[in-house]
């Protein structure tokens, strides 16, 4: 009996050191998060200050920065919040990579009704992921722009749109071009999805996040010929497919357009525009309004640079060459 009485006291204090260590360590993610807001919030005033200097701005301009515990500031969202989002803005990556698969399965049935080759058919799939490489020139910058949500808004509505006439395309060059176009509108999910994640989490907290955004693309190419298997066998209709991806984007465009603005600049244009109306300051601006880029700057920056990166940097070359690959 005494015996048992010291083991159950030394299962209760681990039990009690066990909790004790776990709210240690989320009580010291919390303060680490806290302490970086407080430096980066330190840091940005000086930035302005010095920016103001240096590019000659006008000193009595107002720049419209987050606070200490602001709440608009994505950083301060509620934990539970942020990975709510996160998981969702993960399973759209799992949306566009299941849509550029799905074919995959019925390219037999493709063949049969449009009489035509297998390399063809193979077409159908890879002009889609050749979409995924025109879309980021787009939807990247824009979203710098004019913020992540309208992007993905726009990008899977023409998206969602797109695969009704390849559901119903009455020959093999409809489903080609509308394949293709279905690739540079879903582009979006894999260009910025990283992009709004690491909105929301300081970088020392930032690591698992992305894992999740990561493996990602990987589950849609798993989950995508499965899918198309089963309705091949099972249905054996090649319109099937195209309506299973058509009802999948849709409800991955009503999730995503109910996701709040991350884009830390797009929520202080936002702030600074309610703060001119209310105050009547015209000097009130953030720092991207008081810097400004010309049409000519931003197609140099977000169009010509990449395209000159990727014709003259063999590095770079050779890195998308191993994404491609492995």
């Amino acid at each position: 009996m005494r015996r048992g009485s010291i083991a159950s006291r030394k299962t209760r204090r681990s039990r009690a050191n066990t909790k004790t260590d776990h709210s240690d360590s989320s009580s010291s993610i919390e303060k680490a998060e806290k302490e970086s807001e407080e430096n980066r919030s330190g840091d940005q005033e000086d930035d302005h200050e010095s920016l103001k200097q240096e590019i000659g701005l006008d000193p009595d301009l107002e720049l419209v920065t987050f606070t200490i515990n602001d709440p608009t500031n994505p950083h301060n969202w509620a934990s539970w919040k942020r990975w709510t989002y996160t998981i969702l803005l993960s399973l759209l990556v799992v949306c566009v990579a299941f849509g550029s698969s799905v074919v995959t399965g019925g390219l037999g049935l493709m063949s049969d009704k449009y009489h035509v080759s297998t390399e063809v058919s193979i077409l159908s799939c890879s002009l889609m992921v050749l979409g995924f490489s025109v879309g980021p020139l787009i939807w990247s910058p824009l979203s710098e722009q004019i913020g992540r949500r309208p992007v993905y808004f726009i990008s899977f509505l023409l998206y969602f749109i797109f695969n009704i006439p390849c559901a119903v395309a009455p020959n093999i060059g409809t489903i080609l071009v509308c394949r293709f176009l279905c690739g540079v509108f879903s582009a979006s999910g894999l260009a910025n999805v990283g992009g709004s994640i690491s909105d929301m989490f300081p970088t020392e907290t930032r690591g698992k996040a992305i894992a999740y955004f990561a493996a990602a693309p990987y589950g849609g190419p798993v989950v995508g010929p499965l899918v198309a298997g089963f309705i091949t066998r099972y249905y054996g209709k090649l319109s099937m497919l195209f309506w299973v991806n058509f009802a999948f984007s849709g409800f991955m465009w009503i999730v995503v357009s109910l996701i709040p603005e991350t884009y830390a600049p797009v929520i202080l244009k936002k702030k600074a525009r309610k703060l001119r109306k209310e105050t009547g300051n015209p000097k009130i601006m953030t720092e991207q309004e008081a810097v400004g880029l010309s049409l000519k700057e931003l197609v140099v920056t977000c169009l010509y640079r990449p395209i000159m990166f990727a014709l003259t940097e063999p590095v770079l070359d050779l890195m998308c060459f191993y994404l491609v690959w492995f």
